[in-house]
């Protein structure tokens, strides 16, 4: 390929890149472009290579994929809202729930927390677990767009959805309801609750002696730094200050901006307090 095609070919992906944040924009619900097995993929390469965690060139190297490539994003972005991998400027690191689900052992249980970690696909299921799904495509497609997908993405949401259901073993009984898949439910109770979103088999919002603790449909990186806070007196400084850098990197990726936010938060330190800017 000359130099010219090979820029050429460039700006044809950057151009669908910018593409595709725009209509992602348009959505108040979030879903992935991409299915579970194309998730499961980005953390095989990940975990075949040895990643924990790793930049994001060496990742698109294990994948055979350029870096700056919309294709390899949106591969990254899928497996980011499946809850396989976390994200940051730079960095890629592999979940436990990433880990689990490419341990035989634990793999079943690890697809069902994937597929109920979307947003959209655990909205369906609680409010269509004992009933038919809507006829396909325009009753789902209308029910996605009610639920906050943009019209223009319908389409890709319905396909996405349908073939990470099958993937993870919703679709045993049909693909017209949505079921849970033997041995991983329970009836005393709901999906939410027995299945959170990060895999844990505890109620996010109650705590260990009853009281609630935590809001329910709360992010697992939101829970997970939350539960990281010690509960006694002495907190160092530069761990508050870690922390609360932490926190606003992890509200950057599950809250959307809203296309026009460049806004950043730093954490400085001073002797008397702790500030952020």
């Amino acid at each position: 390929m000359s130099g010219q095609e090979s820029e050429h070919t460039a700006l044809n992906e950057q151009a669908a890149e910018a593409g595709a944040q725009k209509e992602r924009v348009q959505s108040s619900i979030q879903f992935p472009y991409g299915d579970l097995e194309t998730a499961v993929a980005v953390a095989d390469a990940m975990h075949s290579n040895g990643y924990r965690e790793c930049a994001p060139d060496q990742l698109a190297a294990a994948m055979g994929q350029h870096a700056t490539s919309g294709n390899f994003r949106q591969k990254v972005a899928s497996a980011r809202i499946f809850g396989l991998i976390e994200t940051a400027p730079g960095r890629i690191a592999l979940t436990d729930l990433g880990g689990q689900i490419l341990d035989p052992a634990q793999e079943k249980r690890a697809r069902v927390s994937a597929f109920l970690h979307v947003e959209l696909y655990r909205r369906l299921y609680e409010d269509h677990r004992s009933r038919t799904l809507p006829p396909r495509p325009a009753g789902l497609e209308r029910t996605f767009e009610q639920y906050g997908v943009s019209g223009k993405q319908t389409d890709k949401a319905r396909q996405a959805f349908d073939r990470s259901a099958r993937q993870a073993g919703f679709f045993v009984h049909g693909n017209d309801r949505l079921v849970m898949p033997g041995g991983l439910d329970s009836p005393n109770e709901s999906a939410s609750e027995r299945l959170s979103p990060a895999g844990s088999a505890s109620k996010v919002g109650v705590a260990d002696d009853g009281a609630e603790a935590l809001p329910p449909g709360l992010d697992p990186l939101i829970v997970a730094l939350l539960r990281k806070m010690p509960t006694g007196p002495n907190w160092p400084l530069a761990e508050r200050a870690k922390w609360l850098q932490a926190l606003a990197m992890n509200l950057s990726f599950v809250y959307e901006a809203d296309g026009h936010d460049t806004e950043e938060i730093h954490v400085s330190i001073q002797s008397d307090s702790l500030k952020a800017l």
